[in-house]
């Protein structure tokens, strides 16, 4: 049993959120980390919020989108952890301002350099 937290302006549901087992999980028609970190939209706060209080993640910090490349920042006890999604067809080359490693199997991490293939996420544990 689904309950519905948000609609469009349409009237049809955006998101929505349901208890299964020992757990929940949200199904969202936006992009909610996006919504959280531009608009500061009370639901959005709320959703997110939630959801991190479940994990080691101590806040969503930062979501933008650059020439085919999606970045996505989270907080969590170790340092930071960053999600890099190319969506274009050529390989993209980021300079990292922080140490640290990748940890995906997909990219390369050289001097600094993160390189990531098209159409490829990579995850990268920024070090504190």
């Amino acid at each position: 049993n689904a309950e519905v937290l948000a609609h469009f302006d349409d009237g049809k549901p955006s998101l929505f959120k349901m208890n299964y087992g020992k757990g929940t999980f949200y199904l969202s028609g936006l992009s909610l980390g996006y919504g959280y970190c531009t608009d500061k939209n009370e639901l959005y706060s709320q959703v997110v919020e939630d959801i991190l209080s479940k994990t080691d993640v101590r806040k969503y910090v930062y979501s933008d989108v650059q020439n085919g490349l999606y970045e996505k920042r989270l907080q969590i006890n170790k340092g930071e952890l960053v999600f890099l999604f190319n969506a274009t067809e050529e390989d993209k080359v980021v300079e990292m301002k922080e140490q640290g490693r990748l940890m995906s199997d997909c990219g390369t991490f050289v001097d600094g350099k993160l390189t990531i293939p098209p159409f490829a996420t990579v995850y990268f544990m920024a070090e504190e």
